[in-house]
């Protein structure tokens, strides 16, 4: 008998806009999202097409995965397993990544929503992102941010934690972002 660990938050922001960082966002947009599609984990690629499939359901123009959202939403997942809570904003965090405000600032985005979720793995992870999906579209904040039509990006980052848990996070947001770097390269992934 296996015993399924599973709990969800949700959150969303909107910051006000800055031409400069906008002009930015939209140079970053110039890279290829299929080179961070290919680079997501097999956990990260199952939730991301299980969302696209529940927007299709709805008439929904997919998402399209952005590195610095990926790049954000693996940093928070792994933040949630090291301080063993599930939370968007914890002192237990980093310092600046204790809100949720700091983390887009990071990547360089000025508003955007964020899920997050944590479950017991499966050693099928399709079904195991489609529980984690599947849960959030019954909550209405996490529907809400999965089919928010000014929502055109979305990161995901799995981490798995002690024992059989592992906490997944989605970033959304209009905006690409840019993924901080101290080489100055902007369309690198952290390494899996």
């Amino acid at each position: 008998m296996s015993i399924a660990i599973w709990f969800l938050l949700s959150t969303s922001l909107v910051c006000s806009s800055n031409s400069e960082l906008n002009r930015a966002v939209k140079e970053s947009e110039k890279f290829s999202t299929a080179n961070t599609a290919a680079a997501l984990s097999v956990e990260e690629r199952a939730i991301l097409d299980c969302t696209n499939k529940e927007r299709r359901k709805l008439g929904l123009t997919p998402f399209a995965p952005s590195s610095a959202l990926v790049w954000m939403a693996r940093k928070h997942s792994q933040n949630m397993c090291d301080a063993g809570t599930l939370k968007h904003e914890s002192d237990d965090f980093p310092k600046g990544w204790q809100k949720f405000e700091e983390r887009l600032k990071s990547v360089r985005v000025l508003s955007g929503g964020e899920n997050v979720a944590y479950h017991s793995k499966l050693k099928d992870a399709e079904k195991w992102a489609s529980l984690v999906v599947q849960g959030w579209m019954k909550s209405q904040e996490h529907k809400k941010n999965i089919v928010n039509t000014d929502y055109r990006f979305m990161g995901v980052g799995v981490s798995q934690c002690r024992g059989p848990i592992s906490f997944a996070t989605q970033v959304f947001s209009a905006e690409y972002g840019v993924v901080p770097s101290r080489n100055k390269q902007v369309n690198r992934l952290p390494a899996r």
